[in-house]
């Protein structure tokens, strides 16, 4: 990790504007936080995050697609590949000091199971790092909040469960919450902070119809965009000039929740 690299830059070179700047956001945040070694990357999907984020290669990525673990394969983001269930993860007792996971938790059907994987596969006093969307996420929606006003309270529920439906959010807690959940297996919160402004998220929405092209290109290819290099070139200056406001604030409300949590020692 590297506190003073643009990852602005860095993910708009590869990316949507619609991931790429809650992405960017996220290595910022956690590029203040140890990453002790070994490492387990949980959900590392096609190595792009990894790639950009850690300056030395994890020692294992996990994902359960084969798709995508072929594209981070071809970025040689990791020491080692696994594909696996991380409700049945192929690995030893405490074999890690840290478990890493960015916004995969809140995808989990089975999360009490994954959890329990989890704080197996930590070692006495490793810790685990993780992102997830909270419910702060749907107080900000626009075409929700757009019904609401119009006094259409069940439509504007009903577009909330749609775009929960659409990004596969099955897990969406409170902060609070998610300490109880943890604590149950065995996991201790020891920092938890915020980040996400509502002005970032109600950019995300608006910016995501234009991520579509990008998102054919990844399911043809496993890669947002073939050509980074040119992205570099042109969109990604632009845009960063112009988020750059929103990639470097502090706001004390946020629609996602950056925690770290420790195994006890024995």
């Amino acid at each position: 990790m590297n506190a003073s690299k643009d990852y602005l830059i860095e993910y708009l070179s590869h990316a949507p504007l619609a991931l790429a700047l809650i992405r960017a956001i996220e290595c910022r945040k956690l590029a203040a936080q140890r990453f002790e070694r070994p490492l387990l990357d949980l959900g590392c999907g096609d190595g792009l995050f990894g790639k950009l984020f850690f300056e030395t290669k994890p020692e294992v990525g996990l994902d359960f697609s084969m798709h995508e673990l072929q594209a981070a394969a071809r970025r040689q983001a990791y020491r080692s590949l696994s594909c696996g269930d991380m409700t049945r993860m192929p690995f030893a007792d405490d074999a890690f000091a840290t478990v890493f996971s960015n916004g995969v938790l809140e995808h989990v059907h089975h999360l009490d199971a994954a959890l329990h994987e989890i704080a197996r596969v930590l070692r006495p006093g490793g810790r685990l790092i993780f992102t997830v969307p909270t419910t702060e996420d749907d107080l900000h929606l626009i075409g929700a909040n757009l019904l609401r006003k119009l006094g259409l309270p069940i439509l504007s529920d009903g577009y909330i469960q749609t775009y929960h439906n659409a990004f596969g959010h099955i897990n969406l807690f409170h902060p609070d919450d998610w300490r109880r959940r943890l604590a149950s297996h065995g996991l201790q919160v020891i920092d938890g902070q915020s980040y996400g402004s509502p002005a970032f998220f109600r950019l995300h929405n608006l910016t995501l119809p234009a991520s579509l092209p990008n998102a054919i290109c990844k399911r043809l290819t496993g890669f947002w965009s073939v050509l980074p290099g040119v992205r570099r070139a042109t969109l990604a200056p632009l845009w960063a000039a112009l988020t750059r406001g929103i990639y470097q604030e502090e706001s004390a409300v946020g629609c996602s929740w950056l925690a770290v949590a420790v195994k006890p020692a024995a």
